[in-house]
């Protein structure tokens, strides 16, 4: 990690400005050809550290250009979508552009990654010259290639106080430019935040302050330095201050030329100290300096940037499609005043190649000189020459793609949005919230635009988390009835969550905040219930919000960062982040921002210290042990996140030479198997889209679309209610898996499908066959992949039956069906991996894994499983069955204690273990023993009954406490 550290550059100001004004009085013109007539020395830019071998290339490179390829050079074309696809006539005249026109560069928009990737490799083996491939990726790729990662915004940079994240981020992002083949970067923004009514800048800036901004744009820029990108700051001299965007018309920054170098141009100075390569021209008026925008001012580029600031580096127009050139010159115009003013690059000139005649013609006509040309395509050559722009022939996408996929790139923006998120208001103290508190959540999403998916991604991901939730969106075209019957909807909510997607908006020359979504918002938070409202996008947003109690700013609305800011309320973060500006009309300035302490572990925490004293219960299980009623247990209890009881009772086994237990001996979880392993994989597999428990077992098994078995569904293998009875005919342990299916294809069933219940391991090796068949990979390959292993299940595993040599060995020595169960033959069969027994686990993996179910299928920064689908199987079928699918629940089972709640569910196994969850009492009860289901049905109700009332009897002394 790299913090750049700023030098003290006051006296070199104070001689800027000296320069600047004696210049301007003077009324000299130091824009003169002679800086187009450089000797030898001066002909490269300094910026990019040639060789003389890179010259001699540059040199043989200008000599073998025509005139018009070398006007072709100064032009960057832009490529949409559209262009990309090789059946458009788009495609084909990019390909003329660089083909025949030999145009020096492209600018990539929107794309699918395997799209851009093929197509900027197609173009560089068109043209004769590297092309300098560009893209506009402030924040990462993602910001406007499909399925790429994005960053949080500039501004949540500057609220993490922390330029090392500028710098990680900038070599992050340089990456994986160079691996789709962008070797330009027009980023990052340099402009200083000083007018909250801009309507273009805004979280695109790392700050209002111009300390902050130089400091995180230089280090920003350094990074993509280190990654061999060239990074373009812009947008010279400063946009910041304004209320206009330049898109739609010409700006005008206010301010003497004092004023200016002291704090627009600062961030450009000192970047140009820190040997930045390439600076972007603003389409900006700036009295000052000059009349004319700056684009297209000599007194701007010339006179200020190249003579005064003495920048040799790449100089670039913003794009000259835009309304601010547009409107008052035409493209041709536009275009040589352009060039006259010492830009190097023309940007998305509304006609490529009529832009190229332009230049071209303006030469021949004496207008501009060769040697002017000259000038800025050897300053092009050089940035190519120093990029060493790959030209692979045989290039392989799905590898680039592979390599996208950085799980440390992923870690940066986590921790940029993780440590960006501030919170500026919480009177109601809700945060950190605790979702159990509330009985009706509703989330209101408020957006200025059409409801896209950026602007619903928070209110899908809040119902994945906590289920239950009551969303609404209000768009920009939602009618005032709506309004009104959203009002009314969430007037009765326990607690609402807004997120807000508003923009600072220009419409017919007036800057302003949709009135009519404020006046909305703020009718929500005088309802009674607590409201927390997330702003992310316009931060000064709170200024029209006066009464708002619970209030944060992102700075970004990434997914990255909409994700964080949901940990952040759930308390699973720090929040740490501090205001990177003042917002007007409001007490909160520059620096502001609560702290507050992450509150729920993510991972399960261990707190056996006592507090909740179950002796009581473990004298219980200790007299068991000591009676020989069982030879062993492990007892774990969780509560809100933490294990608070863990402790080990006898030894393994029951003769005198067995070993004794500790908190990581394992035990076969015999029935536990069902609802732990093979329920959870096919709720992986819904969870992915690819099974549904309506879908009919003959869509995935042969021999199940036949009358008598056409409508088994898997819902009713979950059931145990699918017709089949407990034996299967004429088992046979020298069976094959497919000799077992057929087996079962061809028995009749025992009952009508759906009409009673009746457990057999027949539905569980169908459900079995059926994972295997969609995940294309065994039980156990599947589960260890997507969520043993995941979940840090370091001691869950399936023992294995002996090989088939040992088994053909047994089968000769003894008659195995005179004492072998169909259960056992079943595991002989499967090779010790079923669905139904086998599963070998210990009190911490089983604790992690209840953990993860009570937290909705969310555990350690991951979500395995939507709440909706932990819900669903969780939960009675009624009036199909008082059973969920695959677990036992309450009212299903009656030998538990009637202290759980009726949300409660688990399974108690035929070995005598049992694991029992109880979502409103945030509670596990985990017990493991080598003993059996008739022996423990008569203890394990007391010892849950104990554990159950020592628990509330100590929250509520805890609580009298705190009164």
């Amino acid at each position: 990690m790299r913090v750049l550290k700023l030098k003290n550059y006051s006296y070199r100001l104070i001689l800027f400005i000296t320069t600047v004004l004696f210049l301007t009085t003077l009324g000299k013109n130091t824009g003169s050809q002679s800086l187009f007539k450089a000797k030898n020395a001066d002909k490269y830019p300094s910026v990019f550290q040639l060789t003389d071998v890179d010259k001699e290339w540059i040199e043989k490179k200008i000599s073998q250009m025509s005139l018009r390829e070398k006007c072709a050079q100064m032009i960057i074309a832009p490529v949409y979508r559209s262009y990309m696809d090789t059946l458009s006539p788009d495609y084909d005249s990019t390909v003329a552009l660089v083909r025949d026109h030999k145009i020096g560069g492209l600018i990539i928009f929107q794309g699918e990654l395997k799209q851009v990737i093929k197509f900027t490799n197609d173009m560089q083996q068109l043209s004769d010259i590297p092309l300098l491939i560009s893209a506009d990726y402030e924040n990462g790729l993602g910001m406007r290639i499909d399925d790429a990662l994005e960053f949080p915004h500039a501004m949540a940079l500057g609220a993490t106080l922390n330029s090392n994240y500028a710098y990680e981020m900038g070599k992050a992002i340089a990456e994986e430019c160079r691996l789709i083949g962008v070797y330009q970067d027009f980023a990052p923004v340099a402009d200083i935040n000083n007018n909250e009514l801009n309507p273009v800048i805004n979280i695109r800036s790392f700050s209002e302050s111009k300390y902050t901004v130089s400091e995180f744009a230089s280090s920003y820029m350094l990074g993509m330095k280190h990654g061999k990108v060239i990074s373009t700051m812009k947008h010279f001299p400063g946009h910041g201050n304004t209320e206009i965007d330049s898109h739609t018309e010409l700006p005008v920054i206010k301010g003497n030329r004092k004023q200016i170098m002291n704090n627009e141009l600062y961030p450009f100075i000192n970047a140009i100290e820190a040997g930045v390569q390439s600076i972007m021209i603003g389409h900006l008026e700036v009295p000052a300096f000059d009349t004319l925008p700056a684009t297209l001012s000599k007194k701007i580029v010339m006179d200020l940037l190249k003579n005064t600031f003495r920048f040799d580096g790449l100089i670039i127009t913003d794009a000259m499609n835009m309304e601010a050139i547009n409107k008052y010159y035409s493209f041709k115009e536009a275009t040589i005043l352009a060039v006259e003013a010492g830009n190097d690059i023309i940007l998305m000139p509304p006609d490529p190649a009529a832009s190229i005649d332009t230049i071209y013609n303006a030469v021949l006509s004496g207008v501009l000189s060769k040697e002017r040309i000259d000038y800025s395509v050897r300053k092009i050559l050089s940035a190519k020459r120093w990029l060493k722009i790959n030209r692979e022939t045989n290039l392989n996408p799905q590898v680039i793609i592979d390599s996208l996929k950085n799980l440390h790139h992923k870690i940066l923006a986590d921790s940029i949005a993780a440590n960006s998120i501030t919170l500026l208001k919480n009177n109601a103290g809700v945060i950190p919230l605790n979702p159990l508190e509330y009985d009706k959540i509703s989330c209101v999403t408020v957006t200025d635009g059409n409801g896209d998916e950026t602007a619903t991604y928070f209110s899908k991901m809040l119902e994945k988390r906590l289920g239950g939730i009551d969303s609404y969106l209000v768009m920009s075209k939602t009618g005032k009835r709506s309004y009104r019957d959203i009002l009314s909807s969430v007037r009765n909510s326990d607690l609402i969550l807004m997120p807000v997607f508003l923009d600072v908006l220009q419409e017919n020359g007036k800057k302003k905040i949709q009135e009519e979504q404020i006046d909305f918002i703020n009718k929500i938070i005088k309802l009674r219930a607590p409201v927390i409202l997330i702003s992310f996008k316009n931060p000064y947003l709170i200024s029209a919000l006066p009464n708002v109690r619970t209030y944060f700013n992102t700075y970004s609305y990434s997914r990255i960062s909409q994700n964080t800011s949901l940990k952040a309320i759930l308390g699973e973060t720090d929040i740490r982040g501090k205001l990177p500006i003042t917002i007007p009309k409001t007490k909160f300035v520059i620096g502001n921002g609560i702290e507050i302490n992450k509150t729920l572990s993510t991972e399960l925490a261990f707190d056996t210290s006592g507090i909740y004293n179950l002796t009581q219960a473990d004298s219980l299980i200790a007299g068991l042990v000591k009676s020989k009623i069982i030879p062993d247990a492990v007892l774990s209890v969780g509560i809100k996140g933490k294990v608070i009881h863990l402790k080990v009772f006898g030894r393994t086994g029951k003769d005198s030479t067995s070993i004794k237990l500790d908190v990581n001996s394992s035990f076969n979880i015999g029935a536990l198997t069902e609802p732990v392993g093979l329920t959870s994989a096919v709720m992986l597999l819904v969870e992915d889209g690819l099974l549904s428990p309506d879908d009919k077992v003959g869509y995935y098994l042969d021999g199940f679309n036949g009358e008598e078995k056409k409508d088994i569904t898997i819902k009713n293998l979950l059931l145990h209610n699918s017709g089949f009875g407990r034996e299967i005919d004429s088992l046979n342990i020298n069976w094959s898996r497919e000799d077992l299916l057929a087996a079962i294809t061809r028995m009749p069933l025992k009952y009508k499908t759906g009409s009673r219940e009746e457990h057999s391991r027949i539905n569980d090796v169908l459900l079995q066959a059926i994972v295997e068949k969609i995940s294309g990979a065994g039980l156990e390959e599947y589960l260890n992949n997507k969520l043993f292993r995941p979940l840090g299940m370091k001691h869950t595993f399936f023992k294995h039956t002996e090989t088939k040599n040992e088994r053909e060995l047994f089968n000769k020595k003894f008659n195995y069906g005179a004492f072998l169960s169909q259960e056992e033959v079943l595991i002989y069969i499967l090779k010790g991996v079923t669905g139904f027994t086998g599963l070998n686990s210990n009190a911490s993996d089983l604790s992690i894994f209840s953990q993860m179910f009570l937290q909705k299928g969310y555990y350690a920064g991951f979500q395995y499983l939507s709440s909706n689908i932990v819900k669903n199987y969780t939960t009675p079928q009624l009036p199909d069955s008082y059973t969920s699918l695959g677990w036992e629940t309450y009212i299903s089972e009656p030998h538990i204690s009637n202290k759980f709640s009726n949300s409660a569910y688990g399974l108690n196994s035929d070995k005598g273990l049992s694991i029992w969850i109880d979502p409103e009492k945030n509670l596990f009860i985990i017990l493991l023993t080598d003993s059996n289901e008739e022996t423990m049905k008569n203890y394990l109700p007391i010892i849950q009954d104990e554990i159950i009332e020592r628990i509330e009897a100590r929250v509520k002394e805890l609580q009298n406490i705190k009164r």
